[in-house]
């Protein structure tokens, strides 16, 4: 079973980069297994002459989590620092490109044309939205989403950007639609030739490759900017967490702003022509926001603490990486500033996956506000 579980993965690995825990590939290819009739070792013997069963597979595994104007830091640096940044390089009527690599159903995409058209309005804005899911593409170029989707959104961005359809759903509007498209995209297989992108967006997508696919991804996506191009990525890809390789350990290390800096850790922007300059300023990385022992105690449970502004990227990777360890799991919340639904999300999905593998797990809050949050979301240990 063992063997047939790391081939089914090595076969992820090979087709999208993914190195998910091995009781996912077992559960999801379990899954397709009993679909298809057979059991997991005929399933492997199966993918071989399969290239579209393999490709459902994938997408089983697809985290597609998304919303409009996700991480509000990461949107204010695009709009104070970077966007202002472009105007300055792009003089009117001159045309800025941008990519959202891994934009799952399209809110990043969409976000992020939104932006630059009120931040560069002389300038011929182009985003291109990219996704290994023919699923969520679909829905990112129909455009439609339900109305609770953009009803956090400022009334002046819906009425300018959105169309009401009936009482429950909303649509992108033609002014915006114009200006963004969608394709299908390996981002292991890097960016097409001879394109180059003023700004390319590939956040909270690295954490789910191994360290090698990491390298690959991010040299090929720094080759695809022009010159003082900006790559922005999610707070996991920056070291915060255990076992996630960051930025500044990868051949060609990006130069990435320090937490103090004013365009925040979010954002780390390539000086392709300054290497010095680029090995200085990636000494500067964020502190953890998330805490997970690097052994587990021989009398104790594993333990994941949630502090400060932690993303449900971040917590998804502490967790599985602690599930994967097997034992006793412990996740304490009182040291979160801010806890949301995808956290919420990831939560639900990681005490589903410890009871199906028997594996106890105990969610500690005794601050009001966290108890708070996890009765409302219903959230109970396993």
């Amino acid at each position: 079973m063992r063997d047939a579980v790391a081939d089914i993965a090595d076969r992820i690995a090979a087709r999208a980069g993914l190195r998910p825990p091995a009781w996912v590939v077992e559960a999801r290819a379990g899954e397709r297994a009993k679909a298809r009739g057979v059991r997991l070792g005929d399933y492997r013997k199966l993918l071989d002459g399969d290239a579209g069963e393999l490709d459902a597979l994938v997408e089983m595994l697809r985290v597609g989590e998304t919303r409009f104007f996700r991480h509000a830091e990461q949107i204010e640096a695009l709009r104070r620092k970077l966007i202002p940044a472009l105007a300055r390089r792009r003089p009117a009527g001159e045309t800025v490109r941008a990519w959202s690599a891994g934009c799952a159903t399209g809110e990043e995409a969409w976000t992020l044309a939104m932006l630059l058209a009120d931040g560069l309005p002389d300038r011929d804005v182009r985003v291109l939205g990219s996704d290994l899911s023919e699923e969520a593409l679909a829905r990112a170029r129909a455009g439609r989403y339900r109305a609770e989707a953009v009803a956090d959104l400022e009334p002046a961005l819906r009425r300018r950007w959105f169309v009401r359809r009936g009482r429950a759903e909303v649509e992108v509007a033609p002014a915006l639609r114009e200006r963004v498209t969608f394709e299908r995209r390996n981002l292991v297989e890097g960016a097409a030739a001879g394109e180059r992108w003023d700004l390319v967006l590939c956040r909270n997508v690295l954490m789910y490759f191994d360290a090698a696919t990491q390298r690959r991804v991010v040299d090929r996506l720094a080759a695809s900017l022009v010159d003082d191009g900006f790559l922005v990525v999610g707070y996991a890809e920056h070291g915060a967490v255990r076992d996630v390789p960051s930025l500044s350990q990868l051949p060609g290390a990006l130069a990435a702003y320090s937490r103090s800096a004013p365009v925040g850790p979010s954002v780390a922007k390539v000086a392709r022509k300054s290497p010095a300059a680029r090995r200085k300023a990636s000494t500067a990385l964020p502190p953890p926001v998330l805490q997970t022992p690097r052994a587990r105690p021989a009398d104790g449970p594993a333990i994941v603490r949630v502090d400060g502004m932690a993303t449900a990227a971040e917590v998804a990777i502490a967790v599985r990486a602690a599930l994967a360890a097997g034992g006793e799991l412990v996740v304490e919340l009182d040291g979160a500033r801010h806890l949301d639904d995808d956290i919420a999300t990831v939560l639900r999905r990681a005490l589903a996956a410890a009871r199906a593998s028997g594996i106890a797990t105990k969610l500690v809050a005794t601050r009001p506000g966290p108890r708070r949050w996890l009765a409302r979301h219903h959230l109970e240990s396993a």
